[in-house]
């Protein structure tokens, strides 16, 4: 995209950027535009975003969320070794109780006979 910028558009972006600096100049407005094609596009913007979120939201500073992320893969690695395990316990049990059911049956029928 290309940002073509009428001169009160411009004056109206530095009004706003002295709000933030009050020592921000029209000389710094092509810098300003530079950086806002360079920030365009990529990713910087919504990772700082993503960032500034899990900070407020869990208190995990930015500097450790890498840590967090490798931690929480450990943790999910782990997670999913014991959903296997489980699983295969539910298999078994349902085995067992099928095996149940059918000897209760197969008691109930000879009891039924023996009568």
């Amino acid at each position: 995209m290309n940002y073509e910028f009428t001169p009160d558009e411009v004056r109206e972006v530095i009004r706003a950027a002295r709000i933030f600096c009050s020592t921000f100049s029209e000389s710094q407005y092509p810098h300003l535009m530079t950086l806002g094609k360079r920030l365009d596009g990529s990713d910087y913007l919504e990772s700082v975003h993503v960032l500034a979120r899990l900070e407020k939201e869990k208190g995990i500073p930015c500097t450790g969320a890498l840590d967090t992320y490798k931690q929480l893969l450990l943790d999910k690695e782990q997670l999913e070794g014991e959903l296997s395990g489980l699983k295969q316990k539910v298999a078994a049990q349902q085995n067992a109780n099928r095996e149940a059911e059918h000897k209760f049956r197969q008691l109930n029928e000879d009891i039924k006979k023996a009568s």
